[in-house]
């Protein structure tokens, strides 16, 4: 029977460690129970990891001159080998059987040569991994350095920049607002007379006209000339405008015949009595159905 390896360094996979020139399998430095044939059928196994080393390969290696019941034989080696490896056929993590085929070793495999070089091996790999290393010194290559942040660490990161993002929110929100500038001015009405704006419907403006005659009047939002509103109440106080432009809020306290708050349509120019007071000030509610009002005397 012919050598079955160049028994010359060390093989080394998972916990365990195959010595070549001594003939011995050991886990963490424990020399385990495998001699003669399974051993041999381990180290062919292991010059060539993931390579498929068949059954007609193992007899020429291991029985070439002789007769024997080779299936039988390398059943029991392959049995034996992983009961110490603590393997299983069902699920192997060492030795694989191809059916019909033969065996392969299906673990990463790190020779002396590979440790000593930097280099590592698995089954994965085209080349064959070197067996004739001169050196039992092994070195590990070093692992890379951790560039991802600890999930211990990350709760806390999160959490400030949230804290920051907030902040940023409020401050924003809260900050003054800049005052008021005039981009540009442009005149609306010409004759020349003392308007107060009280509202508008977005197409018209309407204006208190001349608190000494006291009339009311509207004009279109792009300017023009103005046009007076007939009320029939003397000495009315336009007060407010509704959102729909079709109700007009005054406010009497010298008409005998009209005093008190009023609302007029327009157009039409109905009138329906709201209060028997005058208002010292008085706003419409958006949809129009309600006056919130502020009575001439101060209270509210």
């Amino acid at each position: 029977m012919q050598d079955a390896v160049h028994p010359e360094h060390l093989v080394r996979f998972g916990t365990f460690e195959v010595d070549l020139e001594a003939g011995e399998l050991r886990r963490s430095g424990l020399k385990l129970k495998l001699t003669g044939q399974p051993f041999q059928v381990l180290a062919i196994l292991l010059e060539q990891p993931g390579r498929v080393v068949t059954r007609e390969e193992l007899q020429k290696r291991l029985w070439p001159d002789t007769f024997v019941d080779v299936d039988h034989n390398l059943n029991t080696a392959i049995n034996k080998i992983r009961e110490v490896l603590g393997d299983s056929a069902e699920n192997p993590r060492f030795v694989e059987t191809m059916p019909r085929r033969g065996y392969r070793f299906i673990a990463p495999v790190t020779t002396t040569l590979e440790a000593r070089n930097g280099v590592g091996n698995s089954h994965g790999d085209s080349a064959s991994p070197q067996v004739n290393g001169t050196s039992d010194a092994q070195q590990t290559a070093p692992a890379p350095a951790e560039t991802s942040i600890p999930n211990r660490r990350r709760k806390p990161i999160f959490a400030a920049v949230a804290i920051c993002l907030v902040a940023t929110a409020i401050w924003y929100l809260r900050r003054p607002l800049p005052p008021p500038r005039i981009s540009a001015d442009k005149q609306i009405t010409f004759d020349g007379r003392h308007k107060d704006p009280v509202g508008t419907d977005g197409s018209r403006l309407f204006l208190f006209v001349d608190r000494q005659l006291q009339s009311i009047a509207q004009v279109g939002v792009s300017g023009g000339e103005t046009a007076q509103i007939p009320v029939s109440i003397q000495y009315a106080d336009l007060l407010d405008v509704s959102a729909d432009g079709s109700l007009l809020l005054l406010s009497s306290c010298c008409d005998a015949d009209h005093p008190g708050l009023w609302s007029f349509q327009i157009p039409g120019g109905s009138l329906r009595h709201l209060a028997d007071f005058a208002a010292f000030s008085a706003a419409f509610s958006p949809d129009g159905k309600f006056v919130a009002y502020s009575p001439a005397d101060g209270d509210v």
